[in-house]
Parts: structure tokens; sequence; C-alpha cells
């Protein structure tokens, strides 16, 4: 019997961890800070910022990441929170910001995989460097098999 309730709390113990660590593994927070904490925040103080949510959304080539972020940022152009945005791997480009991946997660040519921008739910059909922030809107980057364009 005393066996019996060990077990059980070391597997209480172990679940504990693990869902720590999904916690931890890529968006929990980013910019050294929950977002949520910091619209709250921004709400309470009056500091000036764009509330927004951002989405990072990947179930294609073996990943999976779900994000979903209320963001607070005070810039104007959502390439500019990108380019602070922990888990985001870019370069600069003759044509503005180029993502190259999220949470580890990068683009593949070999297998037509890459990440797709959506704003309020339409494909993007300008880089990020050229979209406004709006307060309410929702941006998303999708790990999208296959060029269709």
């Amino acid at each position: 019997m005393k066996k019996r309730k060990v077990l059980s709390i070391l597997a209480g113990l172990l679940v504990a961890v693990l869902a720590v660590g999904m916690l931890a593994a890529c968006g929990a927070s980013s910019i050294g800070g929950g977002e949520k904490e910091k619209t709250e925040a921004a709400e309470t103080t009056g500091v000036a910022g764009k509330h927004f949510t951002f989405k990072i959304t990947a179930q294609e080539g073996g990943a999976d990441i779900a994000v979903v972020e209320d963001a607070t940022f005070d810039g104007e152009m959502f390439g500019d929170y990108l380019k602070q945005y922990k888990d985001c791997a870019w370069e600069d480009s003759e044509y503005g910001i180029f993502v190259k991946g999220f949470c580890g997660v990068e683009n593949d040519d070999s297998q037509q995989l890459w990440w797709q921008l959506f704003v309020d739910g339409e494909s993007a059909t300008v880089g990020a460097d050229m979209i406004e922030l709006t307060d309410g809107a929702v941006y998303e980057y999708v790990y999208t098999l296959g060029y269709d364009w």
C-alpha cells in the first residue's frame, strides 16, 4: 500500500515537470515576460502601444507548435515587432525582413515548407515590414506545405 502511494506521488511529480517543460519550450512568453501581463500593465499605467493577437502555428513537417499571445508593442510596423520577438529567426533582405523560422522550426525549401503570414485570417500580400500594427488585429504565421504562387 505504501509502495503504491509513493508511485502515485512520483507519477504526479513527473507530470508536473513535463507540463512546466512544455510551457517553457516555445512561446510561453516572449520579449522577457508574458504578453498578457504587459497588456494589463499598459492598461493600468496608460502606456501607449498597439494591442493585438500574435499566433504561431505549425503542424507540417513533423513540427507541432501552437502559440497564441495577447501582445502589446509600442512600434508602428509588424516587422519591427518580429525583429525583437525572441523565438523568431529572421534576416534583412533587399525586400525587408525575411522570416526564416519560429521556435527552431525553419523554412525547408527541399520540402516546400515555409512560414506563411496571415493578417486577420487573410494571406498577407506584402512583407511584415510593410504591415502596420493595428489595435485588435490578429497576425499569424502558419508553417505551410507547398508553394502555390
